[in-house]
C-alpha cells in the first residue's frame, strides 16, 4: 500500500501510517520491490516444503516399522483403513498419505518458482496473480499433513519387546565393545575398529545371529589373533557393552538418544514452543489492535464528511 504500481506516488502521503493502520511492522521502502517482488513466498513455502519432507521421511520409517517383516509399530483402529479384498489386513493409510502429501508442496514450490522465472520485475497479472495459486495449496496441504501427523504420532503403539530383541539379533551394540576396549584396556581405536570387524566376521561365519551369543573366550581369541595381545574379558564388562538398552543410557551427551538427554531435547522444544506462540499471540494482539485503529480512522473520516 503506497507503492503504487511502480513509484509511489506526487501525493504527499504517509505509506508508515497506512502500514500502522493495517498492523505491519513498517514498509517495504524500495516501492518497485514492493510491487514487484514476491520473496516471501517462496521463502514460506521453502518452509512448509522443508516441513512436509521432513514428515515425509519420519513417516518412510514408520512405514517400515509397521511391516510384518519388523512388527515395531502399530496404529489405532480409528484411523487404520481397510483392504478391499483382504478382511484380515489393517493398512497405515493415513502413514501413506503423509508420505505422498509432500509432493504436493512441492509441486506447489515448483509451480510458483515456475511462474516467476522469466518474468519481468514489474507489477504485472504472473506476479499478483498467478504466482499466488500455488501459496494457497501449499498452505492447505502442509496444514493437512500436521494435523494427520499429531493423530499419526498420538496414536502410535510401540512393541518394544520386538524393539529390543532385533537390536539383541544383529550386531549394532558392537560398537560399544570397541570402546570399551579403548576404555578399560587401553587399545587404540583403530585396533579395537579391527578387532570388532574381525569379530563380526567370525560371529556370521559361525552362524551366531546376533551379538547376545558373543562369548569371552571369543572375543579374546580374536584379540590374540589381531592385536598379538592376551586379555582377559570380564563376563559382565562385556555384557554391559553388548546390551542395548545400556548401548543408549550411556550416550547421555548432547543431543544422545539416552532418556536423559532426550528429555533435555523435549524440554527445549517446548520452551521453544512456548516462545513461538507467545509471539503469535502477541501479533494476533497487535492485528486486532491495528483493526481498532482502522475502525476509529475511518468512523473519524465519515464523521468529517
Amino acid at each position: 500500500m503506497g507503492a503504487g504500481a511502480l513509484a509511489t506516488t506526487g501525493f504527499p502521503i504517509k505509506r508508515e501510517r497506512t502500514a500502522e493502520l493495517l498492523g505491519f511492522d513498517g514498509v517495504l521502502e524500495n516501492s518497485l520491490d514492493a510491487v514487484a517482488s514476491r520473496d516471501y513466498v517462496t521463502e514460506i513455502i521453502f518452509a512448509l516444503t522443508g516441513v512436509g519432507i521432513t514428515i515425509s521421511r519420519l513417516n518412510q520409517d514408520l512405514h517400515i516399522w509397521y511391516s510384518h517383516e519388523f512388527g515395531f509399530i502399530d496404529i489405532g483402529d480409528d484411523i487404520a483403513g481397510t483392504s478391499s479384498i483382504m478382511p484380515q489386513k489393517k493398512n497405515p493409510m493415513p502413514i501413506e498419505h503423509l508420505k505422498a502429501k509432500s509432493g504436493h508442496i512441492l509441486g506447489s514450490l515448483t509451480a510458483g518458482l515456475a511462474v516467476l522465472k522469466g518474468t519481468g520485475f514489474m507489477h504485472c497479472r504472473e506476479v499478483n496473480g498467478e504466482m499466488m495459486h500455488p501459496f494457497g495449496d501449499a498452505v492447505h496441504e502442509a496444514e493437512a499433513m500436521l494435523r494427520l501427523a499429531d493423530v499419526v504420532v498420538r496414536g502410535l503403539r510401540v512393541n518394544e519387546a520386538r524393539m529390543v530383541s532385533a537390536a539383541e539379533r544383529n550386531f549394532s551394540t558392537l560398537t560399544d565393545l570397541a570402546d570399551a576396549l579403548v576404555r578399560k584396556h587401553g587399545f587404540s581405536f583403530r585396533i579395537a575398529h579391527q578387532v570388532v570387524g574381525a569379530l563380526v566376521r567370525e560371529a556370521v561365519e559361525s552362524g551366531l545371529p546376533g551379538a547376545a551369543d558373543i562369548d569371552c573366550a571369543m572375543v579374546e581369541r580374536v584379540i590374540a589373533r589381531i592385536a598379538g595381545r592376551t586379555v582377559s574379558i570380564d563376563a559382565s564388562d562385556l555384557a554391559a557393552s553388548l546390551d542395548p538398552r545400556q548401548n543408549v543410557e550411556r550416550r547421555t551427551v548432547t543431543g544422545g538418544p539416552a532418556p536423559s538427554a532426550v528429555q533435555r531435547m523435549l524440554d527445549r522444544a517446548a520452551r521453544d514452543l512456548a516462545a513461538d506462540d507467545a509471539v503469535v499471540t502477541a501479533r494476533e494482539a497487535g492485528l486486532a489492535a491495528a483493526d481498532e485503529r482502522l475502525r476509529k480512522a475511518v468512523a473519524a473520516l465519515a464523521s468529517i464528511a
